[in-house]
């Protein structure tokens, strides 16, 4: 009698303290990331711990608007922490499952639309070339783990598609059609590989991204070019032993 006194009391502990997880306040949340990340900004939270949303969320120069979570139950009989989250925001428009394991990170199946004007609107060196379209993620998958006490790129999966890609070049609008982006790792770093479908550019290289927010992106262009953008794509590239053009552009985000 004593000992299922005992089980019922530890099965109602549990269940109470389930319950104060799901009616908790989504100010918990709040709470636990402005400690966290402080350079993080958070206005109009609602709903509760497990599952709410952020009216805006702010980080440096980027600001994100109604982002909405939702705590994954399975992910906790794996040791982890999982959430599912939405966003509704030009910069990022779509859904994804973030997971925080032990000495892992993965984000999994991002399916998202993203604006390239506003999006560019972040980045100087394409923003010159006034780019149009949308940016279509495809079942993405990235992990980040822990090496030798740094966070690497782990591994990385899925595509992404520029549709309707045009770039103003010189002053004259050069249509791309779709470009599209193949998401891997190497070396410890995302490395995207992007080609176009046989435009005039004939885009072919690779953006590749470093933990440390440093990136290096090398494309080669066709050398065949109209007159005029030829002579702008020249300022910055140069021919390469295939009869391509070739360039690259290293920064940090």
């Amino acid at each position: 009698m004593k000992k299922k006194l005992i089980l019922r009391f530890i099965v109602g502990l549990g269940f109470f303290i389930v319950a104060l997880i799901i009616t908790a306040p989504a100010s918990i949340i709040e709470g636990l990331v402005i400690k966290n990340i402080p350079s993080i900004n958070v206005q109009g939270t609602s709903g509760g711990l497990w599952s709410g949303q952020f009216l805006k969320v702010a980080h440096r120069k980027v600001a994100l608007k109604e982002l909405k979570w939702s705590l994954s139950l399975m992910s906790l009989f794996t040791g982890n922490v999982g959430v599912d989250l939405s966003i509704n925001d030009p910069l990022f428009n779509g859904e994804l499952t973030l997971e925080k394991g032990f000495s892992k990170t993965s984000l999994s199946d991002i399916n998202a639309q993203q604006s390239v004007t506003v999006l560019a609107s972040h980045w100087l060196p394409i923003q010159l070339l006034s780019p149009v379209g949308s940016l279509a993620w495809k079942d993405v998958s990235i992990s980040i783990s822990d090496k030798d006490t740094i966070s690497v790129f782990n591994d990385a999966e899925g595509a992404i598609e520029w549709q309707n890609a045009s770039l103003n070049i010189n002053g004259e609008t050069v249509s791309l059609g779709t470009v599209f982006l193949q998401l891997s790792t190497d070396n410890d770093d995302l490395l995207i590989t992007l080609s176009d479908n046989n435009s005039v550019l004939d885009i072919q290289g690779t953006l590749r991204f470093s933990m440390n927010r440093t990136y290096l992106l090398e494309l080669s262009l066709s050398d065949d070019l109209p007159a005029n953008i030829k002579s702008a794509v020249q300022m910055i590239a140069r021919p390469d032993d295939n009869g391509r053009l070739t360039f690259s552009i290293p920064g940090r985000l």
